[in-house]
């Protein structure tokens, strides 16, 4: 899949794009594919780190969500990708608002965002 691309081309691989090469993948397996988008942007800063281009490496932006248990957007990703559904099962697969709560209406936006975004809900 990465074949003839730069390692640039190759780092923005989506989640989306590993799924369609591997033909789709079941709802409750689609986090599989968020492991190989990883991993492969891994593998290339790892290569930029270790051949002396610090500068190359790129650092994933992330936002914390809930500050209570230090949930993420990427976190609240991962856990629609897992199989979340509904905000009692993001809640189940992160904690993200047992403490406080002040996050659950950005924590709801994220988790129907990401549902649209990877699976058309």
């Amino acid at each position: 899949m990465v074949k003839g691309r730069t390692l640039d081309a190759a780092f923005h691989i989506s989640p989306k794009e590993v799924a369609l090469e591997l033909g789709g993948l079941p709802d409750h397996k689609i986090h599989c594919s968020v492991l190989g988008d990883k991993a492969l942007r891994a593998a290339i800063n790892n290569y930029y780190t270790r051949n002396g281009q610090e500068d190359k490496v790129k650092q994933e932006q992330v936002k914390v969500i809930c500050q209570c248990m230090n949930i993420t957007d990427h976190d609240i990703e991962d856990a629609v990708l897992e199989g979340a559904r509904t905000y009692f099962e993001l809640q189940e697969r992160t904690k993200c608002g047992t403490v406080c709560g002040q996050c659950k209406d950005e924590s709801e936006a994220l988790l129907e965002k990401y549902k649209h975004i990877h699976f058309g809900a």
